[in-house]
């Protein structure tokens, strides 16, 4: 999953994922990153929320 953040600071944040699990990541400022779980490259995932860091 790609995600781009383009605030001046980190973001964090988490994504349900098909296995029932919500893992949580962070993105420094002004960055675009691609994101695994389980090691994949997942590309759909629902419920994007921003979470305290």
């Amino acid at each position: 999953m790609r995600v781009q953040n383009t605030c001046g600071h980190k973001v964090c944040f988490s994504v349900t994922v098909a296995a029932r699990r919500d893992p949580q990541f962070s993105i420094k400022a002004n960055k675009t990153e691609d994101f695994r779980y389980g090691g994949t490259l997942w590309a759909k995932g629902t419920g994007l929320k921003r979470i305290s860091c």
